[in-house]
């Protein structure tokens, strides 16, 4: 993942892009326009799989990383985006394949007690400025 973000970091310095020092202190207008971004990429995706266009498929993928890692990135959350990737995985892994919510056999199901990875520890750490990972 590191290397992920040193180019996403770059980007940004090259664009001047400055990330806010936490998702709360990020403009709101910004973050508007990233989440209309993400939106505008999905659908990219979605006309993609329309098309049967592997290539598209894979490009807009690529976008959407792209984008969702620059938002975490302005948002200030890259000193503890990897900790928190992992929690995320771990808690996932807790989980059971069957049909979820979603009405399909390849999803996720949350068993009884299972509880959501706590970030509070991490977002404590973006306010303190401690990026020890």
């Amino acid at each position: 993942m590191q290397k992920l973000m040193y180019s996403i970091e770059n980007m940004h310095k090259k664009y001047n892009f400055i990330p806010a020092f936490s998702p709360v202190t990020m403009d709101k207008q910004l973050m508007k326009m990233r989440l209309d971004f993400l939106q505008e990429e999905l659908d990219e995706i979605r006309e993609a799989i329309a098309e049967d266009s592997d290539e598209d498929f894979l490009d807009g993928i690529v976008d959407m990383l792209v984008v969702l890692m620059g938002t975490a990135h302005l948002s200030g959350l890259f000193p503890v985006l990897e900790t928190a990737w992992y929690r995320v995985m771990m808690a996932n892994m807790q989980k059971t394949r069957g049909v979820g919510k979603r009405g399909h056999e390849m999803d996720l199901v949350k068993p009884k007690g299972w509880k959501t990875p706590d970030m509070e520890d991490l977002i404590d750490r973006l306010y303190i400025g401690d990026d020890n990972d």
